[in-house]
């Protein structure tokens, strides 16, 4: 069970970089990548196409009239969204980090930024700190990458924090 979601997973990781790829080729501009932090699968969570949908309309109002091309579908793995923008790259990193540590909902959106090379711009690239962890405020990935949380606790941190955002109604 555990070997097909990983599948799954990687297929749809492959599927995207090969999309942005044809993008990036396409437009020569900075892309902007949406996926959601929805661990164990977006299925899991009600609510995950208001957190979508919010994250779009954040998106699309960052970037307004700069927008080049935009495409959202729900991928192998789950909901994503594309966007090319015709701005710096920097602009472009500083509006996504913006929208996600400023947005309610904006601990649940994982926005890349990628360059017309194809790399993934980080937050490191402007001396930003890393995002902390949903549960105890510490380094993410290193929450992650040690297993610190449960699916159960995730789950249930992620289930309120959809709950509140939605509530503030942005």
């Amino acid at each position: 069970m555990k070997q097909d979601l990983l599948e799954k997973v990687l297929e749809a990781k492959e599927e995207r970089a090969t999309y942005q790829k044809q993008l990036i080729d396409n437009y020569q501009l900075p892309l902007v990548s949406l996926t959601l932090n929805l661990p164990g699968g977006y299925f899991q969570y009600t609510g995950w196409e208001n957190v979508m949908e919010k994250a779009v309309i954040a998106i699309d109002k960052a970037f307004d009239n700069d927008v080049m091309f935009k495409d959202t579908r729900v991928g192998k793995w789950g909901p994503e969204g594309f966007w090319v923008i015709d701005q710096l790259l920097e602009n472009v990193k500083i509006g996504t980090i913006r929208i996600e540590d400023i947005h309610p909902l904006g601990r649940l959106f994982d926005i890349d930024v990628i360059n017309k090379q194809g790399s993934s711009i980080s937050r490191r690239d402007f001396h930003i700190k890393a995002r902390k962890c949903m549960i105890c405020n510490h380094d993410a990935l290193d929450c992650y990458v040690g297993k610190k949380h449960t699916g159960e606790e995730l789950k249930l941190k992620i289930d309120e924090m959809i709950d509140k955002g939605l509530e503030k109604g942005w």
